[in-house]
């Protein structure tokens, strides 16, 4: 929910923008990754920083129960590409929305 509603909010500050790089000929495409390549990296400097914390954490954590297991590394490898997908397509799909308005609806005042 808190993407979703930070890609609306910044989808919508930046309408003229996208609708000044359509008028000069941008396609939706590249529209979208420009969107989306912020928030990708938003989200790998949040994993960057957590992940590592949190691998501390939970190691520290199970260390004290009396059947010991090991962490899987690759399950904090599956989180970082299912976080990073839901976070592409929720800011791609809000990014192809905007693309897809006509620009002479939002410059119509400039």
């Amino acid at each position: 929910m808190g993407t979703f509603g930070l890609a609306s909010f910044a989808t919508i500050r930046r309408q003229k923008e996208v609708a000044v790089r359509k008028v000069l000929g941008a396609s939706r495409l590249s529209i979208v990754n420009i969107l989306a390549k912020e928030f990708l990296t938003l989200v790998g400097v949040s994993i960057a920083i957590a992940y590592p914390v949190t691998y501390w954490l939970v190691g520290d954590w199970l260390a004290n129960f009396n059947d010991r297991i090991e962490q899987a590394v690759w399950v904090y490898g599956v989180a970082a590409l299912a976080v990073a997908g839901i976070t592409w397509l929720t800011v791609a799909t809000l990014a192809f929305k905007a693309a897809s308005t006509r620009p002479s609806l939002i410059l119509r005042y400039e």
